[in-house]
């Protein structure tokens, strides 16, 4: 199916960075987010292994270009 809408720029430049390292199309990277979104994974059974961390997710991805502006901004 078709659609169109309008992306906020700060919604497109995150979009496009995780396109570019999942090396994947627009199309496919915002398909990716919005199964995550609306269809998330059952709670996985908590692991009994000392050195398993719990997986911590956030509101949007962290992406290497988050990386490279921080990086600028300290110099």
């Amino acid at each position: 199916m078709r659609l169109s809408f309008t992306l906020k720029p700060d919604l497109y430049q995150i979009l496009k960075s995780l396109a570019r390292e999942r090396d994947t199309t627009l199309n496919a990277a915002l398909h990716e987010l919005l199964r995550r979104a609306l269809c998330p994974p059952p709670p996985s059974e908590k692991s009994t292994h000392p050195t398993d961390l719990p997986k911590v997710t956030g509101r949007r991805p962290f992406t290497s270009d988050d990386v490279y502006i921080i990086d600028k901004e300290n110099g």
